[in-house]
């Protein structure tokens, strides 16, 4: 257990140090980072046997807990493109985490054995927490409440500007955005049960309990969660430096631009009528048999201009495929009678069911059935 809750840390520790070049991945590592002190705290914290590594993480690295909640905030600024990158007055954001080291250069000073009894007393009578002169400004309940309420309002507001984009973004770019939300829901639930644990502790006054360990479990499968539905896109911890030019014009996380230019403007023109006239009449698309040969001889264009223009809109021919047969389901879906849902991946050109629910998830962000359910829901 021990390598489990350790790992996530140094992993993410190494991480930093390769991509620090890279603003955006820098700031997604940090909060990793301190996202991974928090659990290893959480942890040795509660191990009678960890009083070295205790004294190492209480209030030592609380100022950076002030710091996780602003570096998401300015990463996912920078994913939707809100900024470009870090300007001066982001540095507003930082002045509670300078407040908290300010208060808390007493502790630093403090001997370190002195520490070690310190920790060793609060896990025999966590109570005694409440009459601790560790901070020049704060008693421990405010900070604890304070880092909770502070993370939790930037993961919130960062969630409503995902959702904003959401609703505005095509199909076939809501990948990347249904990934972010996930991960965001992930960092609000982590904090949450970090709160619980901290309450129960304090008016326990035990640290082990059957219900702390039911916690911290619970904090360590939130965060194996998020570590999985990172790796799902590396590109979100690696500089793409370290990727293969054909992944990362296929991840959601990296869109380059093309330049509009290089196709003829009358070409660019009856490529766009073209497609928007086999979005009206799907069948074509849907058809399983249909490549991109076929849909390039439809279209009776060069087929580099073709791909230029799928390009330049955020699109491949399986994404455009893909969107249009997602669409044709969602018909299907919403209508009176209650189809199949073998039936309806059939009429909507999917080959085989698991392929159907595996590129409906990817797209809408639920499997047919919740799909199914949420519409039934809001009827």
């Amino acid at each position: 257990m021990d390598l489990i809750i350790t790992f996530p840390f140094l992993f993410s520790l190494f991480l930093l140090i390769k991509n620090r070049k890279n603003q955006a991945v820098t700031l997604f590592n940090v909060t990793i980072l301190g996202l991974s002190i928090y659990v290893i705290a959480h942890y040795f914290t509660n191990s009678e046997d960890s009083s070295f590594l205790a004294a190492i993480l209480f209030n030592h690295f609380t100022p950076l807990y002030l710091m996780i909640g602003p570096f998401f905030y300015l990463f996912i600024l920078i994913k939707l493109k809100i900024i470009k990158k870090l300007r001066r007055v982001d540095l507003l954001h930082f002045i509670p985490f300078l407040i908290h080291l300010i208060s808390i250069i007493p502790y630093f000073f403090m001997p370190w054995t002195e520490k070690v009894n310190l920790v060793e007393q609060i896990y025999i009578n966590p109570k005694v927490q409440e009459s601790l002169n560790i901070n020049l400004f704060f008693t421990p309940k405010f900070n604890y409440i304070f880092r909770m309420l502070h993370f939790i309002s930037y993961c919130i507001i960062s969630l409503r500007l995902i959702q904003l984009r959401i609703k505005t973004t095509p199909l076939h770019n809501k990948v990347q955005l249904i990934s972010l939300k996930k991960i965001t829901t992930i960092f609000i639930s982590l904090t949450v049960v970090y709160f619980i644990h901290i309450i129960v502790i304090l008016v326990g006054g035990e640290y082990k309990t059957t219900f702390i360990n039911v916690i911290i479990y619970l904090d360590v499968i939130l965060f194996v969660g998020l570590i999985f539905e990172i790796i799902k896109y590396p590109e979100l911890l690696f500089s793409n430096k370290k990727f293969k030019s054909s992944y990362i014009q296929n991840s959601p996380f990296y869109l380059r631009e093309v330049n509009k230019n290089l196709i003829p403007e009358s070409t660019y023109m009856n490529i766009e009528a073209k497609i928007d006239n086999m979005k009206k009449n799907s069948d074509l698309l849907i058809d399983p048999d249909t490549n991109f040969d076929v849909f390039a001889n439809e279209i009776n264009e060069n087929k580099y201009h073709i791909r230029l223009y799928l390009k330049y809109n955020g699109l491949s021919f399986m994404k455009l495929k893909n969107e249009i047969r997602v669409q044709e389901a969602i018909k299907y879906l919403e209508s009176e009678d209650r189809l199949k849902l073998d039936y309806i991946a059939k009429k909507s050109g999917f080959n085989s069911p698991s392929n159907f629910y595996k590129i409906f998830k990817n797209i809408t962000g639920y499997t047919p059935s919740e799909y199914e359910d949420k519409l039934s829901k809001n009827n």
